[in-house]
């Protein structure tokens, strides 16, 4: 049905809503190969000529199915092309389709984001869906819900999806929403969060199946936390070490007589690099104030812990 739908989406630019949200859903589920990008180019070009903001937001929302940080550069360009006004209307209709609601027809979205994408769209989401205008529903009356309180669920839902995420990116971006202007969240609750957030990621992780393969035939596991990486790392030292002393080509003569720490670091670098498969990438920190000899940085490839 996808490259059914897809082909009246090209011929008919005047879709209503009623007609457009299906369309562009069966399209989400079942892209016709080949023609990704041609979506993408599409979408985007109907949301930036869309004066309906609900329109706007449908094919915003296919956008970022295939592309979701170039999506969100092309929003964040419309908003600045936008009053006040018109552009807390947009951001009001657009976060439900990036991060759903229990009100909306589609509760929930599978997008994939990366950090940074993330935290970019938590402090729109913040600066323009402000909280001191959200709706007040504490008296507990029946009320049917609006796009202010789609918005809200939505825009608490980014929030959540940023501190719950694992990994060294997550904790430095909750540690960035210290320093954003009048947000709402109080920088001690922050803090906390993001301590929370390391504090988890210092937890062993459970086993997926392909790790269980991989330990049987490599005797190691992918590490997606830090303390999984310091240990794996440590495990591979010592086994520098010990052929450093008692390999077939034992090299710990030649290490000794390197004149410099840099010399030592790279070459120990290099030993590291060559057993990283794909656990961890090795890199040299930039050079420091005062030329201070830079650091070697482990990262683990599958969390960037």
């Amino acid at each position: 049905m996808a490259p059914t739908v897809w082909r009246e989406l090209q011929v008919r630019e005047q879709l209503v809503t009623g007609a457009l949200q299906p369309a562009l859903s069966i399209l989400r589920q079942g892209m016709p190969d080949g023609s990704r990008q041609e979506i993408y180019d599409l979408a985007l070009a109907r949301f930036r000529v869309a004066s309906a903001p609900d329109v706007a937001a449908l094919y915003l929302g296919l956008a970022y199915a295939l592309d979701a940080p170039s999506a969100t550069d092309a929003l964040i360009a419309k908003l600045n092309e936008s009053n006040d006004a018109d552009e807390t209307t947009l951001v009001l209709w657009v976060l439900p389709e990036i991060f759903g609601s229990r009100f909306s027809p589609t509760p929930g979205r599978s997008l994939h984001l990366d950090i940074p994408t993330l935290e970019r769209l938590v402090v729109l989401a913040y600066r323009t869906v402000r909280v001191e205008n959200d709706n007040d529903r504490a008296n507990g009356d029946a009320y049917s819900p609006n796009e202010r309180d789609r918005a809200e669920e939505a825009r608490s839902a980014a929030f959540n999806r940023l501190v719950q995420t694992p990994g060294r990116l997550a904790f430095d971006a909750i540690m960035r929403l210290i320093d954003v202007p009048d947000f709402p969240t109080p920088p001690s609750h922050l803090r906390a969060l993001a301590y929370e957030r390391a504090a988890a990621d210092s937890e062993f992780t459970a086993w997926t199946a392909s790790d269980v393969v991989r330990f049987e035939d490599q005797s190691e596991r992918v590490p997606r936390t830090g303390r999984e990486l310091q240990l794996l790392v440590v495990q591979r030292l010592e086994d520098v070490q010990h052929e450093l002393l008692h390999g077939d080509f034992a090299q710990g003569a030649t290490l000794s007589a390197l004149p410099t720490e840099a010399a030592v670091q790279s070459w120990i670098a290099d030993r590291m690099r060559i057993t990283q498969r794909q656990s961890y990438s090795v890199e040299r920190e930039p050079e420091t104030v005062a030329a201070k000899k830079p650091d070697i940085v482990f990262t683990a490839r599958a969390s960037a812990a």
